[in-house]
């Protein structure tokens, strides 16, 4: 097993200011199985619109945000809505598997990309199934889950090293 991952990965946890997100994370990842990229992010779901004669892919709830792969998405973390018990609130939002591919039905699913850091709050009422993140990067359209449960084997993280430098 290439530690190396879990090295940027446990790094970047202590750059989250919040203790309440940091340990609602490690239950989120462990429940959820998302692995963890070679540069200590990890794996989440997102469903949106799908692609206009454009290829914009709009996120569902505001219909303003484009997520077409390559994209990162950003929001200031004061902007976030911090508070689990507040269950829709402000903040872009990435789920598991099960809860994306629910979400408001139609549409296409994204696999993007979080950087531990930017959890800012997992809801208590949805059993550990979404959060709230100030940043994500898209990686791709997917139409099935990662099958890895620890470690991204491929290499398609490497773009996505400037959600946050080591």
């Amino acid at each position: 097993l290439d530690c190396e991952p879990l090295v940027h990965f446990v790094r970047k946890v202590r750059n989250n200011p919040d203790e309440r997100a940091v340990r609602d994370l490690f239950s989120f990842l462990d429940k959820n199985k998302h692995p963890i990229t070679k540069t200590g992010n990890f794996i989440a779901y997102k469903r949106v619109l799908a692609p206009d004669e454009n290829g914009t892919m709009l996120d569902i709830h505001s219909r303003t945000m484009d997520n077409r792969p390559g994209t990162i998405l950003e929001m200031p973390r004061a902007a976030v809505d911090s508070d689990p018990n507040r269950t829709c609130s402000a903040g872009l939002h990435v789920a598991n598997w099960n809860y994306a591919q629910q979400f408001y039905g139609d549409g296409v699913m994204l696999e993007v990309e979080v950087d531990p850091a930017d959890v800012v709050a997992i809801p208590v009422d949805y059993n550990q199934a979404k959060m709230r993140t100030c940043k994500y990067y898209v990686r791709r359209l997917i139409d099935k889950p990662r099958s890895e449960t620890l470690l991204v084997v491929d290499s398609s993280s490497e773009q996505s090293s400037s959600l946050h430098a080591e």
